[in-house]
């Protein structure tokens, strides 16, 4: 309900700034570490000759002469802000939810409305401008109590501006994040979550409060934190806004106080976007389509630039000769309404090596809503040794995810690929068959009187040089290598020749093994077996004579 008198006990200006918390006064070096700035006493006067009037920790009405109420926070030569800058009032009994309307101004721009209910302390955080609003030496800070009603009262009792989020001496937030949790009957419910860190043991106030385009804020929430030195917390506040508040950029603000000393310790703000009627920019309550594309079953980003194998977009290494590796993706439309993706083909695929990347098959046009799916083929199939990019794009009507973009890449490799001839014919790899159609049979050769030399052929049909160690033979002394390879590099397209004679010492079938040492990475050593047959009988075959007789005419 409206008051005679409402008290404002605390008005906090917070500012993110590059100085030293030991500063409280212009200096000529620049400022290197977060501070904060404080007055906690009246300085100024409504003709701005920095004069105090009485205004600061003092009951005023908007009818009051020395209405508004003013004051000059100093900021030191260098220490403007290069990160961030934001102004921090907090408020008692500020009557916003009941229609009072008070309006700060910094420099004689306003930032805003406070914001509040009857009775209780609230923060409002004003996001600033890091260049352009803020000077260096005074900066006037005008609150104008509620011009439309003379019923309004305010007591101001001190400002601070805090320096790059806040002096943080004895307590910092780390993480500001949210997410829309639900849209329903008219109200936007958001999750926030904050994490915070205390250097000093303490209790220390922590406030999120939602602030929407026209200045005010629907919701707020504040949380007391006991902490213990360089204890990590996590606090998470539900904040609720009308759906139908009209369009503009919305905040999530949250800030740190030091019980102890009423001091700001450090503050966080997080933007979106609401569209009215419609819902904010955060995830999680998306209407329409919702895009996702996964690779072997992980979510790929929207804008991923870090291609992996975890998700597929790494094809990881593939031969530059004959190699290829095809990856499969899926997109997913989680939304509400069918997703068509609108391109033709559907995947395109761009970047410096996009040659070497193939859609194999197109995605479908229309994905179903409520989790459809389709998929599409990738193919690496590179032209070159070394890491090979491109990127891959889909056209949508997924309204914040168009084009769904993510790089992908893979990498060449060349290696020498190795194979065995015997009379024309290839020797596999580890055969243990040995066959006189590649010559890897000698035949039969009598015991002590014979012997049989077969040539055999070594090729490259790899992309880099093929390296050869010496040719060897186990399993028999019979067989020997009479001639090593002529090449031990053997060049890419190449060939060259070595040679096994069979000499047997014994008669009967006599087997070995030939090896081959190699660079060839799954082929080394090369080996295949051989084996011929010893004969022992010299005796020559009987052969019966047969006498025809004469027969005359």
């Amino acid at each position: 309900m409206k008051k005679q008198f409402i008290t404002i006990l605390t008005l906090i200006f917070v500012l993110a700034l590059a100085v030293s918390p030991a500063l409280a006064a212009p200096s000529a070096a620049p400022l290197l570490a977060a501070g904060s700035y404080l007055t906690t006493t009246d300085n100024e006067n409504n003709a701005g000759t920095g004069s105090p009037d009485g205004d600061l920790d003092y009951y005023m009405g908007n009818d009051d002469e020395i209405h508004p109420i003013e004051f000059n926070i100093v900021i030191p030569v260098g220490g403007l802000p290069t990160t961030s800058a934001s102004l921090l009032i907090r408020a008692n009994d500020v009557d916003e939810e009941q229609g009072e309307i008070d309006e700060v101004f910094v420099n004689g721009t306003s930032v805003g409305n406070l914001y509040g209910a009857d009775g209780i302390w609230s923060n409002t955080t004003f996001s600033l401008p890091t260049s352009g609003m803020l000077v260096e030496g005074n900066n006037l800070i005008q609150i104008y109590i509620d011009q439309n009603d003379d019923n309004w009262r305010l007591e101001v009792d001190y400002g601070q501006i805090a320096i790059d989020g806040g002096a943080a001496t004895n307590a910092v937030i780390d993480d500001l994040s949210a997410v829309c949790t639900s849209i329903s009957g008219g109200t936007v419910t958001v999750t926030t979550t904050v994490d915070d860190t205390a250097t000093n043991a303490g209790t220390y106030d922590l406030e999120s409060y939602m602030k929407i385009a026209d200045g005010s804020s629907p919701d707020n929430d504040i949380r007391q934190l006991t902490r213990t030195n360089g204890e990590s917390g996590q606090s998470v506040f539900t904040l609720t806004y009308p759906v139908n508040s009209p369009s503009g950029s919305f905040s999530i603000d949250s800030s740190l106080f030091d019980n102890a000393t009423a001091l700001l310790e450090s503050t966080e703000s997080l933007a979106f976007t609401h569209t009215i009627n419609v819902g904010p920019s955060l995830s999680g309550c998306e209407t329409g389509p919702e895009m996702d594309v996964s690779g072997d079953g992980t979510s790929i980003e929207d804008g991923d630039a870090t291609p992996s194998p975890t998700d597929d977009t790494d094809f990881g290494n593939v031969a530059v000769a004959g190699g290829t590796n095809a990856n499969i993706f899926t997109v997913t439309n989680s939304g509400d309404t069918v997703l068509n993706l609108t391109g033709s083909p559907r995947v395109t695929i761009s970047g410096t090596h996009a040659a070497d990347f193939g859609l194999t098959i197109d995605a479908a046009a229309t994905v179903a809503s409520g989790g459809g799916t389709t998929t599409f083929t990738i193919t690496f199939d590179p032209s070159a040794a070394g890491t090979r990019s491109a990127n891959v794009s889909i056209a949508n009507d997924d309204s914040n995810e168009n084009p769904y973009n993510f790089d992908i890449q893979g990498t060449g490799t060349t290696s020498p690929e190795m194979a065995v001839y015997g009379l024309g014919v290839e020797i596999a790899d580890g055969d243990t068959t040995p066959s006189t159609t590649d010559d890897t049979d000698f035949g039969d050769i009598f015991v002590g009187s014979g012997s049989n030399v077969n040539t055999f052929t070594i090729t490259n049909t790899g992309d880099a040089a093929l390296t050869l160690g010496t040719v060897s033979i186990t399993g028999s002394s019979d067989f020997t290598v009479t001639n090593q390879p002529t090449q031990t590099t053997v060049p890419v397209s190449g060939a060259t020749a070595f040679t096994v004679e069979f000499d047997p010492s014994v008669g009967g079938l006599i087997g070995a093994t030939v090896s081959i040492p190699n660079n060839d990475a799954d082929e080394n050593p090369y080996t295949f077996d051989v084996q011929g047959n010893g004969l022992t009988d010299v005796t020559p075959p009987t052969v019966t004579s047969i006498v025809r007789d004469s027969i005359s005419p």
